[in-house]
Order: C-alpha cells, then sequence, then structure tokens
C-alpha cells in the first residue's frame, strides 16, 4: 500500500518538475518577441515623431512665408489707403456725404477749405446753412429731387463761407445706397466763382458791345434821316418846281415824263431810307415807347407776310428803360423772322406785359412747332441771340411747344427797385 502511495508521489513529482521545466523554457521565448514587439514600436513612435516634426517645419515654414506675405499685403494695403486718403483729400474739388436728412457725414480738407470751417466741426453741421438765402428754396428741391432718382444730378449756388465770403459752386450729386443702410447721397463741390467772374465779365462786355451797336445804329439812323432825309426833302421840292416850269412852258412839255420819272425814283429812295432807319432804329420806339414799337412793328410784319396777329397788352406802366426797351424789341423781331422763316403759321399772338415788379413779353404761333428738345436745347444763332440778350440783363427766356401745336417764347425780365413803382402814399 505504502509502496503504491510512493509511486504515485514520484510520479507526480516529476510530472511538476516537468512541467516547471517547459514554464522556463516558454518564457525566455515569450520575452524576446516582447522585447522585438518593443523595439519595433519605439522605432515607429520615432519614425512618426520625426515625420511629425517635419511636418511641424513644413507648417511653420509656411506660416512664415504667410506670415511675410500678409505683413506685405497690410503694407501695401496701408500705401494704397494713405495714396487714397491723399488722393482724397487733396483733389481739387471737394467732397463730402450727406445722409437724408441733409446733416454732413464725411468730408474731405477741400470741402472743408472751400466752407471755411474745420473739418472736425462740419460733421453732424446742416449743409444747408451754407447756401445762401436767395438759393435756399432750390437747393431744397435739388436734395429732394435726388434722393428720389439714382442719375447724377447737378445745380449751381451761392454758398456762405466760414470768413463771411461767398463763391459760387457746381453740386454733382449722386443718390447711394447700401444693403441694411439708410440712401445717403455724395456730392462734389467746384469752385466756379472764377468761370461765373468771367463769364459776367463776358456778358457785360457783350451788353457794352450791344449798347454801343445800337447807339451806332440810333446815330447812323439820325445822320441818314438829318443829312439823307434833307436832302431827298429838296430834291422833291425842286423836283416839283421843276415840274411847274415846264408845265408853263409848251416847247418843254416833252421833259414833263422824265421829270415824273425822276420823282418816282426820288419817293422811292425816300421810301428806302425810312426803311433803313427804321431797321436801324424805330423813331417809335424812342419816341412814344416799347408797347407802340411793338404794335407798329407788328403792323410791318403783317404787310411784309400777310400773316394775321393780335398785339394784346395786359398792363402798361410806361418809362421802361432804353436797356430792357432795345432788348425786348430785338427779341421781338427776330421771333417775328423766325415766324416768316420756319413756322408756315397764319396767325402770330403778341402779349406784353409790364407791371410794377417784371416785365413780360410772349410770342405765340400756330405753326408746325418744332421738337421738344430743339426747343430746350436751341442752337440756331437766332434763339442763341436772344438767349444772350436776356442772360446779359438777367432774365428769363423759355421756348415752349404747345400741345395744340405751334411755338411760344416767353421772355421775363426782373426790374431793378429803383424802376419799380411805390405806388401812392394817403
Amino acid at each position: 500500500m505504502n509502496n503504491k502511495i510512493d509511486q504515485y508521489s514520484l510520479r507526480a513529482k516529476d510530472k511538476s518538475l516537468l512541467a516547471h521545466g517547459a514554464i522556463k523554457m516558454v518564457r525566455p521565448q515569450q520575452d524576446e518577441a516582447l522585447l522585438h514587439e518593443f523595439r519595433v514600436n519605439q522605432l515607429e513612435l520615432k519614425m512618426e515623431n520625426q515625420a511629425l516634426r517635419d511636418q511641424l517645419k513644413v507648417s511653420q515654414l509656411e506660416m512664415e512665408m504667410q506670415s511675410v506675405a500678409l505683413r506685405s499685403a497690410d503694407f501695401s494695403l496701408r500705401e494704397s489707403r494713405d495714396r487714397y486718403v491723399d488722393l482724397y483729400d487733396f483733389v481739387p474739388d471737394g467732397y463730402l456725404t450727406l445722409n437724408r436728412d441733409g446733416l454732413i457725414d464725411e468730408i474731405n480738407l477741400t470741402g472743408a477749405v472751400l466752407l471755411g470751417v474745420e473739418r472736425d466741426k462740419l460733421r453732424t453741421r446742416r449743409f444747408a446753412t451754407f447756401v445762401a438765402a436767395e438759393d435756399q428754396d432750390r437747393w431744397h428741391l435739388h436734395f429732394s429731387n435726388v434722393l428720389k432718382h439714382d442719375d447724377t444730378k447737378i445745380c449751381e449756388l451761392e454758398l456762405l463761407v466760414g470768413d463771411g465770403g461767398r463763391l459760387y459752386v457746381q453740386m454733382d450729386c449722386l443718390r447711394l445706397s447700401v444693403a441694411g443702410q439708410t440712401p445717403f447721397v455724395r456730392i462734389m463741390v467746384t469752385n466756379i466763382t472764377k468761370r461765373k467772374a468771367a463769364e459776367q465779365q463776358q456778358r457785360d462786355l457783350t451788353a457794352h458791345l450791344h449798347t454801343v451797336r445800337e447807339d451806332e445804329k440810333a446815330s447812323i439812323a439820325r445822320e441818314i434821316h438829318d443829312e439823307l432825309g434833307g436832302t431827298m426833302t429838296a430834291l422833291k421840292i425842286q423836283i416839283h418846281q421843276l415840274k411847274t416850269d415846264l408845265s408853263l412852258n409848251a416847247n418843254s412839255i416833252i421833259f414833263l415824263g422824265q421829270v415824273e420819272s425822276m420823282s418816282q425814283l426820288i419817293n422811292s429812295a425816300a421810301g428806302i431810307t425810312r426803311n433803313i432807319i427804321s431797321d436801324l432804329r424805330p423813331a417809335v420806339l424812342d419816341d412814344l415807347g416799347l408797347l407802340a414799337a411793338i404794335e407798329w412793328q407788328a403792323g410791318q410784319f403783317h404787310k411784309l407776310t400777310g400773316i394775321e396777329y393780335l398785339v394784346n397788352c395786359i398792363g402798361d406802366k410806361g418809362n421802361l428803360d432804353n436797356l430792357h426797351s432795345i432788348a425786348l424789341f430785338r427779341i421781338l423781331q427776330e421771333a417775328l423772322t423766325n415766324v416768316t422763316r420756319h413756322s408756315g403759321a397764319s396767325r402770330v399772338e403778341i402779349e406784353f406785359h409790364h407791371g410794377n415788379e417784371d416785365v413780360m413779353l410772349s410770342v405765340s404761333d400756330n405753326g408746325r412747332g418744332m421738337a421738344q428738345d430743339r426747343a430746350a436745347n436751341s442752337v440756331s444763332y437766332g434763339m442763341l441771340g436772344m438767349k444772350e440778350r436776356v442772360e446779359q440783363l438777367g432774365g428769363t427766356i423759355r421756348f415752349d411747344v404747345p400741345p395744340g401745336g405751334g411755338v411760344c417764347l416767353m421772355v421775363i425780365f426782373s426790374l431793378p427797385a429803383k424802376d419799380r413803382s411805390t405806388g401812392w402814399k394817403v
């Protein structure tokens, strides 16, 4: 029994020893595999770290290049901005932005210099405060019109600047809209004071030339009337005396026909002389005034053309000064000439009004008329001459095309205060 137990014990001991030896044999193999795997993993990590370091260097290099590009772009942008600011501030014209209420939001240095006020003090100031009193209504109407349209609107105004002076400007106004914002108006202000002064000098010179020419015409008309008219009268008297003498002598009767022919030639020359005098300066204009000269000219027009006419005088204060009288009379002559040449009219209506504050002359016909754009932008010398005469005296002239056809010319002069009637004091 004991022998069997010992045998079993020895066998178990042998098995245990065998198992322990197998474990000792397996572990070195596992450790070697783990070590190899660890080394492989460590190598892969080194490679990944190196790749990350390389990628990081590339990224850093790219960032540095981008930073350089950004710094260069920022520098260029600053240069461009500085050039724009210089261009905006120092251009010859003023630039400003008004909000829809007419308040100044932005203005360049030139604009501030034009207005004579420091730029910082101009922001949020109402632009209308710089507009002369006589142009206030026109400015408000113009600004309201700009806000309603998308195209550029132009007007000329007189401004009151900071030092108490005045200057004339041209305003080029454009409404702009940005999404999410209320519309605003960009304005370019051009100083046209020198141009206005030159235009006024030109008008004054032209007016002086017209005055000199009219004076010369009047002088020539008087000389023709006094010298040639007197000679014609003396010739007629002598011819009449000669006819009387020849009629008493039977031997000389054959010469009466020749004398009569001479008398007719003298009468014809006298008629031509009167026409020349009337064309140079109608005596009725100087002797009886403008209204009588208008009626006389309309009668002459009817005799020459057969066109019916009507002179309608709404009111005539009388004693209109020579400058306005001559200008209106010459405009009437030119208007009637245009009717004769171009209208094909059968009737002309002339309307005249001379009140305390203004004088008005209109000439309308029932002819074929003309295109509305030609009426607004006339380029004929006759119409340009009429416009020039009116502008010299500060008046207004219009060429309208009525719906019924024909053309209506209207001229209005505001009279100087010294020429206005003050009325009777009781």
